[in-house]
């Protein structure tokens, strides 16, 4: 049997691809650093769409084929999956959900009650009626959905092998996307959320993992022939941009679920090619920009908010330009300084909590293929 590519190597092209989907992110809310919309930017159409949001799709395509890989590592099991998955994802979120209160408070900006501080800091929203609550930071709904995949699959690893769960998981959800999501119209959200077509964006993820040894040759053709024809109708269907209108859409949540993220499938299915063919190499700062994605994702509405007040009567072009920059050197400073240490810290604080045994402790290293 060949060697597995995937299980040698650290995946730069993935990392790098991390920062692209972050970059399509921070592209997607550059408007809101423009205070007018009588802005001659505001005019351009680069500027105005809502395309760059498929950032989301990308990294929830990338995370699912993260987490399957996580669970092949030897030893692994639903406790210490979850415990590494929770040190990778939470503790960096909540220093900047403190930042973000801080800030609000500061600026004297009013909080919203009853499940609002609940999805902000377990995720899962079990008491939402009808729609999301909107947790603290803007980005929340991303996070309460990274959770519960991680919480589906570590259910399902507690009782399956890795390499039955990364099918028996999407089948699962898949059936609920297509049977539940449609259909139910009770007043509780949990179920509208669970099974709402973006789930299926994790699934593909997984799948892509699965079949990984099939990207090759006429499949490669096929993902780069599918590429510009999923971009071109992603472009056409900008309005799927809205994140919280698509997650109380059934229709817009199929068509984001099968435009965007059909597209974003052929994107990081392409990318997973180049990186088990080993002939690319990525320069060291692009990974490393990869590997403070995380921080720069959530770092945004922070430089927003910096932005209005450091950068008063100045031209909309500066404004821009400062947005950018600080939100990249303020991610990656604080990927630097703050993020790798308490993700180590809390990691290795859950690992001896959960008590593997002497063979199951992974390497603490919180850089590389199995972030987030």
């Amino acid at each position: 049997m060949e060697p597995d590519p995937i299980k040698k190597q650290r995946l730069a092209g993935l990392q790098v691809l991390r920062f692209v989907a972050a970059a399509l992110v921070l592209w997607a809310h550059a408007k809101f650093a423009i205070e007018t919309n009588s802005s001659p930017l505001m005019k351009n159409p680069f500027m105005s769409t809502s395309f760059g949001a498929i950032g989301v799709d990308i990294f929830f395509v990338i995370s699912g084929f993260v987490i399957a890989l996580t669970a092949e590592k030897p030893g692994m099991n639903w406790r210490l999956f979850l415990a590494q998955r929770v040190a990778r994802i939470v503790p960096v979120y909540y220093f900047f959900i403190g930042a973000t209160v801080l800030i609000k408070a500061l600026g004297h900006y009013e909080f919203d009650g009853g499940s609002y501080w609940w999805n902000t800091f377990f995720f899962v929203p079990l008491f939402d009626l009808h729609r999301y609550g909107r947790g603290v930071h803007n980005f929340g709904w991303t996070l309460s959905y990274e959770m519960w995949f991680y919480v589906v699959f570590a259910a399902c690893l507690s009782f399956l092998r890795p390499n039955r769960v990364r099918l028996a998981m999407p089948i699962f959800l898949a059936v609920g996307a297509l049977l539940i999501f449609p259909n139910y119209s009770g007043a509780w959200y949990m179920p509208h959320f669970a099974f709402h077509p973006l789930v299926l964006e994790f699934c593909s993820g997984c799948l892509l993992f699965h079949f990984r040894h099939r990207l090759k040759g006429a499949v490669v053709w096929i993902l780069l022939c599918a590429l510009p024809a999923f971009a071109y109708g992603s472009v056409l269907h900008e309005r799927l941009g809205d994140h919280f209108g698509v997650l109380e859409s059934v229709t817009l949540g199929y068509q984001r679920a099968g435009i965007w993220g059909g597209f974003a499938v052929c994107l990081v299915g392409c990318v997973i090619c180049l990186d088990q063919s080993g002939k690319v190499n990525f320069p060291r700062w692009l990974v490393l920009l990869g590997d403070a994605s995380y921080s720069i994702y959530l770092i945004q509405p922070l430089s927003l908010k910096a932005l209005q007040k450091l950068f008063v009567g100045v031209g909309d072009g500066v404004k821009l330009v400062a947005y950018v920059v600080i939100a990249i050197v303020g991610g990656l400073l604080v990927h630097l300084y703050i993020e790798k240490s308490i993700c180590l810290k809390t990691r290795r604080f859950l690992e001896r909590l959960v008590k593997p045994a002497p063979a199951q402790l992974l390497p603490s290293s919180v850089a590389g293929v199995g972030d987030r």
